[in-house]
């Protein structure tokens, strides 16, 4: 099968922009709680950056794994980052970083579906 590097570089850069994109509700959550003197937006912002980050490491978890030399994991691997995209988009859809990012773990999650479907090893 030919290995190109394209869903991998987009499996990256979605977990770090999800990543990036959770610690900056965090602190965007944390300053509004701290003008506001209330806590309803630091639990927001500390919630949406917990998720954030979670959903960021999985998805770089499941780009490792879909680069695995093993012949299903492409196709279990892509199928999962889809599914992380679409749960990224509907949970945190009202940070940038983390739209872009859902944006980018579904396509690289097709790219490794197309991937495996086209050039089964």
């Amino acid at each position: 099968m030919p290995q190109s590097g394209v869903p991998t570089v987009l499996g990256v850069v979605a977990g770090v922009l999800a990543i990036l994109g959770g610690f900056i509700d965090f602190i965007l959550g944390v300053a509004h709680a701290f003008f506001a003197y209330s806590p309803g937006p630091l639990v927001q912002g500390v919630a949406a950056g917990l998720i954030s980050t979670v959903l960021g490491i999985l998805m770089l978890v499941f780009t490792g794994y879909s680069r695995a030399g093993v012949r299903d994991h492409a196709m279990v691997g892509g199928i999962v980052l889809i599914l992380l995209g679409v749960i990224s988009w509907f949970l945190l859809g009202r940070s940038l970083f983390v739209v872009l990012a859902a944006v980018l773990a579904f396509l690289a999650g097709l790219v490794f579906l197309l991937e495996h479907t086209v050039h089964p090893r």
